[in-house]
């Protein structure tokens, strides 16, 4: 261990010395589980993100291929390209 009981480090021995070390034996147990398991739930998170950006990626492609240029908006019905076109002439022209 990296943590010496405080009652060790003042010298005292008996019940309280061994009731301390055990307390912190199993909150240093406690921590490594807790970061092994945030570590798990980070990386099963990664890839439910990975897999949904595949398939919206997947379906924006095929929507785009079947030749749909009609595209949902929070703020209604666009046209595909024209928000983009004068995004982007806006940022030559500003």
């Amino acid at each position: 261990d990296g943590e010496l009981a405080f009652l060790r480090k003042s010298g005292a021995s008996g019940l309280l010395v061994e009731e301390e070390e055990r307390l912190i034996q199993l909150r240093m147990t406690s921590e490594a589980n807790a970061k092994r398991l945030d570590s798990e739930v980070k990386a099963e998170i990664e890839k439910v993100i990975s897999r949904a950006r595949a398939e919206g990626e997947a379906e924006a492609k095929k929507s785009f291929e079947s030749g749909s240029s009609l595209c949902a908006t929070p703020f209604g019905i666009d046209i595909v390209g024209i928000t983009e076109g004068i995004a982007l002439l806006g940022a030559l022209v500003g």
